[in-house]
């Protein structure tokens, strides 16, 4: 699987693609928009968050604000959501100003606790609302 960051960077990479670009940057959009308004920690803002987790240690960082977090963690928490309401026709970096911080200590493989929303339900896995073309 990926960190947090590479898969940030994969959704980047296609959103360069036009073969992917306005239909991904509008749904980016709308699941953004929808994550922001119901704030953080809400099903939304979870759900939100699935994309750019491999595991559930990744979807904990950024979806729940540790009591003594790094500033960085919150900044670049809140980047990921502000990079993707630009849309489509914007901007393409969904890494922008987001910190190496936020994979800081946690693992890079995923656990089985989110897969792509093609995959087959598996007990208790969260399923990504929608597939970042690889």
């Amino acid at each position: 699987m990926s960190t947090i960051l590479e898969r940030l960077n994969q959704t980047g990479t296609a959103m360069n693609n036009d073969a992917f670009r306005v239909q991904l940057g509008l749904r980016l959009k709308q699941a953004a928009i929808e994550a922001l308004t119901g704030g953080i920690g809400s099903e939304k803002w979870n759900e939100y968050m699935t994309l750019f987790a491999s595991n559930q240690q990744q979807l904990t960082r950024l979806t729940v604000r540790a009591e003594d977090e790094d500033w960085t963690v919150t900044e670049s928490r809140a980047y990921i959501v502000a990079n993707a309401v630009c849309g489509a026709d914007s901007t393409t970096q969904t890494s922008l100003r987001v910190q190496g911080v936020i994979d800081a200590d946690l693992e890079a493989g995923g656990d089985g606790t989110i897969i792509e929303s093609d995959q087959p339900a598996v007990n208790g896995a969260l399923k990504r609302p929608f597939k970042i073309p690889g």
